[in-house]
């Protein structure tokens, strides 16, 4: 019988040293003789633990740091949305390309939470104040509910922990329904009459033992309750702050330097179903000492699950009381170092999958081969990534080049380090790529797929080129899920089943080694593990691309109607992917009755990677208000291309790629704008709306941290907050007097919404007594009545109605004032259904000689969406103050 060690990495663009880590997905705590002990730890437990929750940022990373670190259990985060109606704090990324960095984030997270991550392909539409808001726009509990569902099928947890309740104190609407869906899911899981397609496709019914729900409050009933404040000398510190060094990666939230404060930090669950045989202990209110209290998660327990089949499947017990004699046989020897642990892996690997084998073969029924195989199969891999860290193996792979295009033909180097104590011989180093690929290794070492050196020492390293050819057909490497429109789409397609909810495809291209430790007696093993990125490292893996990534530079564009016969510049951003020079012919489709000059060019391209602009005059026909759609299509060897991908990257993060129609939407709006008046904008995070009003004609300049500090504010008649911006700028709150001052000589300031309230009401930032809040009004529908309908911001220079407050987006406002001095004066009052009306949203003070003026309504969202209404207001509240000008 053949005993495999495999290292299964993906690929990495050129940029690694020759001396960089080996295996970047590993934190030094899953490497060396601390990860040996972790997985050794993995295999003498068959606990599976799935947390359920709505968001990214959501989870309790305590918990799963230890639940799977010390009590050695296989833990799933299910995540219901991808985070991609936030709002981002390191960027202007929004909406679905949001999403996939807020799925990255989340990944990172999960190295330290050691889990596996799933979703449902329902999206993120902003804040709800209840789930039946959520439930109607993601049209119903069944969507999200057939893929927790199938989370659980899937994964088959002997325990789901509900991060919330399902009730009002859970807050977020979509936090509501991934409470309300939880207990739901795991009785719907259990039953086979609900979602059969699923029961069709392979899965089967799955019966979890208990269910549990986060969010218990002090001095209210429990079930089990631990301190993740102890300290767990593997990790090096406690529990939570294991769990925070992996939150911290959730940058785009606000994290990357929280602290838990020192001392206990309980963690308060409360058992809400279970099982029959668990339903006594739920109804006398037993507190635990773990989650898993009552079930049987040692190997020797899996013979339990074939019931009364027991007597198909003969040995049983036995077969796996041995591969545990092995398992704790290696935890004792490691001591030792960890090459001692390697024979006993080595012999439970094999026994193990002796045992996957007699089980596909015997006479059990489909569900009880599924029951033991659920827990044998994880058990084989984590056999193989035991050894593998028991020999000391380090593979790692480079390609000089990241984005392949389909037909091309590129080379992998393999590289091989024998960090162990014992040289390893039998080598079979492989590459694993997709079906219709080709994998060929060196000529030197035989024909063939693989290379076969003869051994290698404790010490030595070896190295290969491998050339690998994609297929023309070869499908990109991008998101299966998609949406016509972010700004009103609520669920996601899904492009390809086989990938649902699963948090990105599986990279293309990955390597295997076979081997055995040279004079140990045992079969050949294998060790899996998988590639990312290392903390500071700047390279990206292996992906698929198209020979020409199109994009228009702007996605939308405002035009003021009364520009009606003027020419438009539009730019179109061109990269070849093609190895060499590359040709083709650019052409920008406009609506009926405009024209484009030239109507086609010609792009030629040198090498690969290069990028250029083209730039196209467009003349509108007759206009009016509303929306038009230009496209751009790129034609080259009988291909056209119609989309184009942005990379999205971080220092710290895996690398994957977002994909956009080669599109730009026009909002043609009539509006009036002052052409003199004179804007500052000082940038905030996540803010896109400073090219939008450079759009309308009127003249901004981004003020820069040192013109800020010391430079002439008086030139602007205007200056901008961004959203955010005392959130994110230090150099802001320190010179927050200047612009007070600024006010008080005649300018107008604005002030957008904020996220930190507690550090904006202590900074003292407005030139009143004012308290930031964190009322908001997320229906978007919802009436807003004009307050002081005679104020000049609501008629100069745009007459504002109740009209412009139509065709609003994902919510209204955000971080609405709650307190303010009666120097401010409210302008507008909004309120969500059953909600009292808010009048927080827009003030405006008189302050010396100028203006000051607050608002938390969403621009951010409205002016790059388009909408009519939002951009006349806008440009009323930067006229404000200057009406005689």
């Amino acid at each position: 019988m053949q005993l495999l060690l495999v290292l299964l990495l993906a690929v990495s663009a050129a940029g690694q040293s020759a001396n960089a880590p080996t295996d970047p997905n590993h934190l030094p705590q899953d490497s060396g003789a601390a990860g040996l002990q972790n997985m050794l730890w993995k295999l003498s437990s068959t606990a599976r633990l799935m947390q359920t929750t709505a968001h990214p940022d959501d989870e309790d990373g305590g918990m799963l740091v230890y639940e799977s670190r010390a009590k050695g259990a296989e833990v799933m985060l299910f995540t219901l949305t991808r985070g991609d109606g936030g709002q981002n704090k390191t960027g202007s990324n929004l909406f679905d390309e949001l999403g996939v960095l807020r799925t990255l984030e989340l990944l990172a997270s999960g190295r330290y939470y050691q889990a596996q991550q799933r979703f449902s392909h329902v999206a993120d539409f902003g804040f709800s104040k209840n789930p039946n808001e959520a439930f109607e726009k993601w049209g119903g509990h069944d969507v999200p509910l057939a893929d927790m569902v199938r989370a659980i099928r899937t994964f088959c947890p002997d325990v789901v922990a509900s991060r919330f309740q399902g009730t009002s104190r859970d807050g977020h609407g979509h936090h509501q329904a991934a409470g309300i869906l939880s207990p739901e899911a795991v009785r719907a899981a259990a039953d086979p009459s609900r979602f059969p397609e699923q029961i069709r496709e392979g899965l089967f019914p799955w019966q979890v033992k208990k269910l549990y729900m986060d969010n218990v409050r002090s001095g209210e009933d429990y079930t089990f309750q631990f301190d993740a404040g102890q300290n767990f000398a593997p990790l090096g510190m406690t529990y939570a702050q294991f769990g925070i060094a992996g939150f911290n990666h959730q940058r785009s939230q606000g994290a990357g330097s929280f602290q838990p404060p020192p001392g206990p930090n309980l963690k308060t669950y409360k058992l809400i179903d279970s099982a029959p045989q668990f339903a006594s202990s739920r109804a006398a209110q037993v507190h635990e000492q773990d989650f898993f209290d009552g079930i049987d998660t040692s190997l020797p327990g899996l013979a339990t699950k074939v019931g009364d089949e027991g007597p198909k499947i003969p040995k049983l017990r036995a077969s796996l009381e041995a591969i545990d004699a092995e398992v704790q046989q290696a935890t004792r020897v490691a001591t030792k170092g960890a090459s001692h642990a390697f024979a006993p892996l080595a012999r439970g690997f094999g026994q193990t999958k002796n045992l996957i084998h007699n089980i596909k073969d015997s006479a059990l029924s489909s569900a009880a081969k599924r029951d033991l195989l659920a827990s044998l199969e994880t058990k084989e891999q984590q056999f193989e990534i035991a050894a593998g860290l028991a020999a000391g193996l380090e593979l790692t792979l480079n390609s000089k080049q990241a984005g392949i295009v389909p037909g091309e033909t590129f080379v992998v180097n393999v590289h091989l380090h024998n960090a162990g104590q014992q040289p390893v011989s039998r080598l079979d180093i492989a590459l694993d790529v997709p079906t219709g690929w080709k994998s060929v290794a060196p000529e030197s070492l035989g024909m063939g797929s693989a290379a076969k050196p003869p051994q290698l020492a404790a010490g030595e390293d070896a190295s290969f080129d491998f050339q690998v050819t994609v297929p023309a057909n070869a499908e990109y490497t991008r998101p299966f899920w998609q949406r016509h429109d972010p700004e009103i789409d609520n669920v996601f397609t899904i492009d390809q089943p086989k990938y649902a909810t699963l948090p990105l495809p599986p990279t293309p291209v990955q390597a295997h080694v076979v081997y055995t430790e040279a004079g140990s007696g045992e079969n050949w093993a294998t060790l899996r593990t998988f590639y990312d990125i290392a903390e500071g490292y700047k390279q990206r893996p292996v992906a698929v691309v198209p020979a020409f990534s199109v994009l228009l530079q702007h996605a939308a564009e405002v035009v003021p109607l009364e520009s009606e016969g003027k020419a438009i510049e539009i730019k179109v951003n061109v990269r070849s992917q093609v190895p060499g020079a590359a040709t083709g012919k650019l052409r920008l489709t406009v609506p009926a009755g405009w024209h484009a000059e030239p109507q086609t060019q010609s792009v030629q391209f040198a090498k690969r990677d290069e990028q250029k602009s083209f730039s196209f005059s467009v003349r509108p026909g007759s206009l009016r208000e509303g929306n038009y759609e230009l496209r751009a299509t790129l034609e080259s060897s009988g291909k056209k291309y119609t989309e184009g991908f942005s990379v999205v990257a971080r220092e710290d993060l895996n690398t994957f790629y977002y994909y956009q129609p080669a599109s730009q939407k026009l909002s043609v709006v009539h509006v009036k704008v002052p052409k003199s008046l004179r804007i500052g904008y000082l940038m905030g995070a996540g803010d896109d709306i400073p090219p939008i009003v450079s759009e309308l004609g009127l003249s901004l300049q981004t003020i820069s941290p040192e013109q800020l500090a010391t430079g002439d504010l008086s030139q602007f008649d205007t200056i901008v907050l961004g959203i955010r911006a005392y959130d994110t700028r230090t150099d802001l709150r320190a010179n927050n007097k200047r612009l007070l001052d600024y006010v008080s000589n005649g300018g107008t300031l604005m002030v957008q919404n904020n996220a930190g309230v507690a550090d904006f009401n202590s900074g003292a930032f407005t030139p009143y007594p004012a308290q930031l809040g964190r009322d908001r009004v997320s229906v978007e529908t919802q009436t807003v009545e004009m307050l002081a309908p005679q104020d000049p911001i609501f008629h100069y220079p745009n007459q504002i109605s109740a009209r412009d407050f139509d065709g609003w987006v994902q919510e209204r406002g955000v971080n609405f004032m709650s307190q303010w001095d009666s120097h401010f004066e409210p302008l507008l009052a909004s309120n969500d259904p059953g909600e009292a009306p808010l009048k927080g949203g827009l003030l405006r003070a008189h302050y010396g000689k100028g203006t000051y003026i607050y608002t938390g309504y969403a621009f951010f969202r409205q002016l790059p969406a388009g909408v009519p209404g939002a951009i006349r207001l806008y440009v009323n509240l930067l006229s404000a103050g200057h009406e005689q000008k």
